[in-house]
Order: structure tokens, then C-alpha cells, then sequence
């Protein structure tokens, strides 16, 4: 075994790095049950993301979006034109200095979503697993963490 690999076997005993290892897979299992489900409906977990974010947020830019779902603004752009030509999205600007439009839900991408959610809500609860108040507190102690690390810190 080269010193190169008994490093990394070494650093991926760590505690935080099994922590973070645990996440992800977790995440990944969620997300990908998630996005079948989906997938039978006809709908991509992006597109289900655009909807949930509008809906509950009201309206949003295109670059909002993008930062909430950690994607490009320009794969943002080509799922709101689609949405767009589906009649489930359309734009209003929220005043008139803005030079680029907001987005909003149509009231047929309101319904399609009220009645959607319901079931995703449903899949989820058969997904997930209730966790303990001590981890849902380190969970939130995490978000917060991360939330105040700068990127060009790391």
C-alpha cells in the first residue's frame, strides 16, 4: 500500500468524514426515491423544485432559483420556458425597474401543484425516518455551520 492511499484510508476513518459519508448516502436514497416518484407522474425533481420554491415563495428570479438549487442560471432559463409553454409558469415583474422578470406559478401550476403535493408529502413520509430532537438540533446546528463558512475560506 503507497503512503497516498494510507492517507486517504486514514482520513476516511474520521468521524466527520463518516458523518458526511452517512449524509450523502442518505441523501442520495431519499432523492432518488423522490425522483421516481416524480418520474411516474411525468414531472423531474427540478421541475417539482421550481414549483415548490414559487409556490411557496410567491415569485422569484431566475438567478434565486438557481442559487436555491444549486444549478446554472441558464438550466434554470431553459426549465422556466418550458414551464412557461406548459402554462404552469409565467413572469411578472415585481416592480418596474427591474429589467429582468420575476417568475410566478399560473393559476394551472398552482392547482397542478396543491394537488401534487399532497402525494409527494406522502412519499416522503414513507421515505424518511423521524429523528431525534438531539439530531434534528445538530442538523440545524449544521446548516447554520455551513451557512457562515465563506467558500473562499475552504
Amino acid at each position: 500500500m503507497t503512503k497516498a492511499s494510507e492517507k486517504v484510508l486514514d482520513l476516511l476513518k474520521q468521524d466527520k468524514i463518516q458523518n458526511w459519508r452517512s449524509l450523502m448516502r442518505a441523501f442520495e436514497g431519499v432523492y432518488h426515491g423522490l425522483e421516481c416518484s416524480l418520474s411516474k407522474e411525468g414531472l423531474s425533481i427540478s421541475r417539482f423544485q421550481i414549483m415548490f420554491y414559487l409556490y411557496t415563495e410567491e415569485y422569484m428570479a431566475p438567478v434565486d432559483l438557481a442559487r436555491k438549487m444549486l444549478v446554472s442560471r441558464a438550466n434554470i432559463s431553459t426549465f422556466l420556458k418550458r414551464m412557461m409553454a406548459d402554462d404552469l409558469v409565467m413572469e411578472c415583474p415585481k416592480s418596474k425597474s427591474l429589467k429582468r422578470p420575476c417568475y410566478r406559478l399560473t393559476k394551472k401550476g398552482k392547482n397542478f401543484f396543491e394537488e401534487l403535493f399532497p402525494r409527494y408529502c406522502s412519499r416522503v413520509d414513507k421515505l424518511m425516518i423521524s429523528f431525534s430532537e438531539n439530531t434534528v438540533a445538530d442538523l440545524k446546528k449544521l446548516t447554520l455551520h455551513t451557512s457562515q463558512i465563506e467558500v473562499s475560506r475552504l
